[in-house]
């Protein structure tokens, strides 16, 4: 997240997204916690990034989509994409193509354009 403290991973194989504070002088992780089930499995969220809103867009391995949640992990929206397997997802720092997904199933790179503005990546 844009406070550069707060670190969001993915759990791909038992369908969960976990939340904590990353102590950068000690590198250790804090406060671990759930923060949302995304998929059904038998895979789940694999490629994850942030939107200007703070908003998390997860590509939910094997299920064909991608999920958004809302800082509260509120799911709130999903993108369906045309294969079954979408792996990574980051947006285009020009902004011209808005998120962009490799899916596996079909060998593909998706254009979401209208799917926001990516959240500058932290330099540190």
């Amino acid at each position: 997240m844009a406070d550069a403290r707060t670190l969001i991973f993915a759990e791909t194989y038992r369908q969960q997204l976990w939340i904590g504070e990353w102590d950068a002088d000690n590198l250790q992780l804090l406060n671990e916690r759930h923060f949302a089930k995304a998929g059904n499995g038998p895979r789940g969220p694999d490629g994850i990034t942030f939107d200007t809103e703070e908003n998390l867009f997860a590509a939910i391995f094997n299920e064909g989509q991608i999920n958004v949640y809302a800082k509260d992990s509120e799911l709130i929206n999903t993108l369906t994409c045309p294969g079954s397997r979408p792996t990574s997802c980051a947006f285009d720092p020009t902004g011209r193509l808005g998120l962009v997904v490799t899916e596996a199933e079909r060998g593909e790179i998706i254009s979401y354009p209208n799917a926001g503005i990516g959240l500058p990546i932290y330099y540190g």
